[in-house]
């Protein structure tokens, strides 16, 4: 797992669509509801242009969600979570999402906070299982 700021990065086993498949299917099995999806390299394709696999997932639970949005509305911009899913050249298969702990801090948001703390959880889990890990 690699991080910069404000986004982790992690490599996964198997292609975009395997991948990609595990994660919604995750999703369904952990009850979290599924907002919007975006395959970027599709609508690329669409407009006549070429981009590797790209696909992006807005999800999460807004009984957790809608506390950090009462610490500071401005999170909001952040919320529903999401991870992409890219076919990165040279490195394969990896899941984007972002570094909630930078989110905290860029919000002010005390890193305690019972929510955050569960959000923090959660995306580790999620992202273990869809990767493969």
């Amino acid at each position: 797992m690699h991080t910069t700021e404000g986004l982790v990065s992690k490599p996964c086993k198997g292609d975009v669509e395997t991948v990609w498949n595990r994660l919604i299917e995750t999703l369904k099995t952990m009850n979290v509801p599924l907002f919007a999806t975006v395959d970027h390299a599709a609508n690329a394709r669409g407009s006549g242009l070429f981009m590797p696999e790209t696909r992006v997932a807005f999800f999460g639970n807004p009984a957790v969600g809608t506390h950090l949005m009462l610490e500071c509305p401005e999170v909001a911009l952040e919320l529903p979570l999401r991870m992409v899913v890219s076919d990165v050249p040279g490195q394969g298969t990896v899941l984007f999402m972002p570094d909630v702990l930078w989110l905290a801090q860029r919000y002010g948001i005390n890193p305690q906070l019972e929510s955050l703390r569960k959000m923090l959880g959660f995306m580790a889990l999620l992202s273990d299982r869809v990767c493969g890990a």
